[in-house]
This record gives C-alpha cells, sequence and structure tokens, in this order.
C-alpha cells in the first residue's frame, strides 16, 4: 500500500472509509499525509483535522508509535523532491493483512488473517483510546472495550464516576481524565519544599564559610602578635 502524494503530478493518495457497513460509496474519514515541514499522517473527518501522527523520527511517527512496533509489517516514509508517501512492507509474505478506516468507531485500523480460527486479528489501532477522550472536553475516563489483543474498542464515560471497584488482579484498567490544574496544585508542594531546603543549605553554606573566614583572621593576628614579642 502507498499513501501520499506524487509531487510532479499532485496526486494524492488517501484511505477512505465505507459511507456505512453496507454503502461502500466514500465517507467522511479519511486517512493521508499533510504536506509540511515535517510532514505527518492525519486522519480528517471531512474538512476537520481528527488525528495526527505527529513527525517521522527516522523509525517511526512520534505521536503513534504503535504503527512501527507491530509484528505483521515494515513501515516506510520516503519524503523527496519528487515523492512524499507511506508505505509498507509485510514481514511475512505469505500472510495476509489490512487497513481498514472506520467511519462509526473513527479508527484507522490494522487486521492480519489468522489461519487456525478463520478471523481477522487486530493488530494495531489509531488513535488510541486516550486521544479520543483528551479530544472530547466532555470526556470523563476511558477503557478498551475489549481487552484481548493487547485491547481494541472504546469506552468513553460523561458525567460522574460511580459504582467503581478495585480489584487485587483480574479487573479492567480505567483511565480517568484529571484537570491540569490539579496536578499543578498537587505539584506546588514539591516545588516549595525545594526552594526552603535550597535557602536553608544556602544559608548554612554561607555561615560556614563566615565561620572559616573569621578562624583565618584570628590566626594571622596571634601570629602577629607573637612576632612582636620575639
Amino acid at each position: 500500500m502507498k499513501l501520499g502524494w506524487d509531487l510532479w503530478t499532485g496526486l494524492e493518495r488517501r484511505l477512505s472509509s465505507w459511507r456505512s457497513s453496507d454503502d461502500p460509496s466514500p465517507g467522511d474519514l479519511t486517512w493521508g499525509i499533510k504536506l509540511q515541514n515535517n510532514p505527518e499522517t492525519i486522519i480528517w473527518r471531512g474538512l476537520q483535522q481528527y488525528f495526527r501522527s505527529g513527525p517521522w523520527t527516522g523509525i517511526a511517527f512520534t505521536g503513534a508509535p504503535e504503527l512501527f512496533q507491530n509484528p505483521v509489517f515494515k513501515l516506510n516514509f520516503v519524503s523527496s523532491e519528487d515523492e512524499v508517501y507511506l508505505s509498507y512492507d509485510l514481514k511475512n509474505i505469505s500472510a495476509f493483512s489490512r487497513i481498514v478506516v472506520h467511519q462509526t468507531t473513527n479508527y484507522r485500523e490494522g487486521y492480519t488473517w489468522k489461519e487456525a480460527t478463520q478471523t481477522w486479528v487486530l493488530y494495531a489501532s489509531v488513535p488510541r483510546d486516550s486521544a479520543k477522550c483528551l479530544q472530547n472536553s466532555s470526556c470523563i475516563a476511558y477503557s478498551n472495550s475489549d481487552v484481548r489483543e493487547g485491547g481494541s474498542g472504546c469506552i468513553i464515560w460523561y458525567g460522574d464516576l460511580i459504582d467503581i471497584r478495585q480489584f487485587p488482579a483480574g479487573g479492567q484498567e480505567l483511565y480517568i481524565r484529571t484537570n491540569p490544574s490539579e496536578s499543578e496544585a498537587k505539584a506546588e508542594p514539591t516545588v516549595e519544599i525545594a526552594v526552603i531546603v535550597s535557602i536553608v543549605i544556602a544559608m548554612v553554606s554561607g555561615l560556614l564559610v563566615f565561620c572559616y573566614c573569621i578562624c583565618k583572621r584570628k590566626e594571622k593576628c596571634r601570629g602577629k602578635v607573637t612576632g612582636t614579642f620575639l
């Protein structure tokens, strides 16, 4: 698969969702490459940017490491005067793989065919649940709807969280969104303590230096007095 731009002809290749599960006409969710100083992959909903991968580091995209860290394919990114594109090479050429952009879930998902169970198995998904939650100002918490195969699907909570239980083992991870101001408030006492400790250390060090200088002066004075009497 080749995703990106032919800069000579202006041709752009994007991956588009179906309008619905039974309507293969193009939907409004697309995945492609945005041309800029540091090109990156973008998921658009219509004209609105929905998710971005971050710039290419040479081995992966900064905001989507899961695109690189997978057992199915090798990721290649090319940015030259002629082309800017992303391509995939299967690590196992006998394997079957597909990438889908979902109109309803807003995910770009990668699947590989599992012969033993005759099913498609999810191996990568973007954006992550955290990205979806942070993009929604009303989101309180999020979790995977299916914890198998590293987790997939997304459950997002709105409003108050009630009836939450903590288990020593066998439970499901719940990620709760916090207000940045709360994190800053928690960090303030630590900063204040650090400042106070620094001031105390500086004062003690200054006092020791002062005492040392006084002692040296006294020794010099004693030497002068002794020399006079001799």
